[in-house]
């Protein structure tokens, strides 16, 4: 890393590191790097997020989204199972109706 950079600059929003950002976004490769380089693993961003913090946040981010995504596939087939037998029921009560009226 160049001499003129330091590895715990913030930015000017939020105040999170760059060993944060890499953290939140998963990105271990680069979060090794700037530890190797002597990054702070204790600072904190503006809202009080630390580096453990934002790798747990990624972590259980990306695992409630692959759980709603698989319990969405999971009743997927019965809500639309649900939604044909509704559409059925109306066809076959409306439209006996309509045809005797």
């Amino acid at each position: 890393m160049s001499q003129n950079v330091s590895v715990n600059a913030r930015a000017f929003d939020d105040g999170q590191t760059a060993l944060i950002a890499a953290a939140r976004s998963g990105r271990q490769d680069i979060v090794e790097f700037l530890v190797a380089n002597g990054a702070d693993v204790n600072l904190k961003d503006d809202a009080g997020t630390s580096l453990y913090w934002a790798a747990f946040d990624e972590v259980y981010t990306q695992l409630l989204l692959f759980q709603i995504a698989s319990f969405a596939l999971i009743l997927l087939p019965y809500w639309l199972g649900g939604l044909l037998l509704a559409v059925l029921i109306e066809f076959v009560i409306f439209g006996r109706k309509a045809r005797g009226s």
